[in-house]
């Protein structure tokens, strides 16, 4: 799942530091490096990764994974995300 494009998928976010966030439910119409944008019934919001916990077609996903461009992401094998261990907070 980490591998895959998020673009175009419908996340909601599970847990995040601004607990107003929780239970927000979009779809990605963006990404960089360090956010993702979705589009909400409340307009679009901009998500800032190290800060939340999504949940994709019923995975969760720590926001520290995704922290790098989506077209790097994409093309890196999973025994590199492995490796990767999430920043303290």
């Amino acid at each position: 799942m980490i591998q895959q494009e998020l673009t175009g998928r419908t996340i909601q976010v599970m847990d995040a530091t601004n607990q107003d966030l929780v239970g927000l439910t979009g779809t990605v119409i963006d990404e960089t490096k360090q956010t993702l944008r979705i589009r909400t019934d409340r307009g679009e919001k901009t998500l800032i990764k190290e800060q939340v916990a999504i949940e994709v077609d019923n995975v969760r996903i720590e926001g520290s994974l995704l922290t790098t461009s989506p077209e790097k992401r994409t093309k890196l094998r999973i025994k590199q995300w492995q490796r990767k261990k999430p920043r303290k907070q």
